[in-house]
């Protein structure tokens, strides 16, 4: 299997005619930390369409050629920040709404797509640029359930929301 990361904005250089196993999205508009009264409609728009639409636009893009494939599969990274369960809790309000919609975006895609595995993960709180030092998990820790759902979940898990490759609430 080759393993993909795929940017939004850029065409991937490895892309050929017989198809790619698996893509997997990750792209992170700048958080803001604004209440949500206080957001611009700037920065809430960019980030639904960096974190949802993209996910949407590139999915449709690499779909023809995930469809050569004997196993496709989509991998949405998301955040415990979008789960409606629990409710929110005013942290992040645009970045935690544009991971809902990419989860909704992830389930419609499992249904449109009945023979590819479609899933969101959650890597949780991970040491990058964005969740900090002080975050609880290791980068080795965060990417173990998208590697294992690129690679050896099985096909047949779809339209699920994962984090520790368990499925979590929605």
């Amino acid at each position: 299997m080759r393993m993909t990361k795929i940017f939004v904005s850029e065409p991937h250089p490895s892309a050929h005619e017989d198809g790619i196993d698996h893509r997997s999205e990750q792209r992170h508009r700048a958080r803001s930390d604004d209440a949500i009264l206080e957001i611009s409609d700037d920065i809430f728009r960019k980030t639904i369409e960096t974190n949802a639409l993209g996910a949407l636009r590139v999915t449709r893009a690499f779909a023809p050629l995930l469809t050569k494939s004997k196993a496709p599969r989509v991998i949405n990274v998301s955040s415990g920040g979008g789960q409606l369960t629990g409710g929110a809790d005013g942290w992040s309000p645009a970045y935690c709404i544009s991971k809902t919609a990419l989860n909704g975006v992830t389930s419609q895609l499992a249904a449109a797509l009945p023979k590819f595995a479609v899933n969101s993960v959650c890597p949780g709180w991970v040491r990058t640029d964005m969740g900090g030092r002080n975050a609880t998990r290791s980068v080795e820790q965060g990417a173990d359930t998208i590697v294992w759902l690129a690679s050896d979940a099985p096909q047949s898990l779809t339209g699920k929301f994962l984090r520790d490759r368990k499925e979590i609430p929605w």
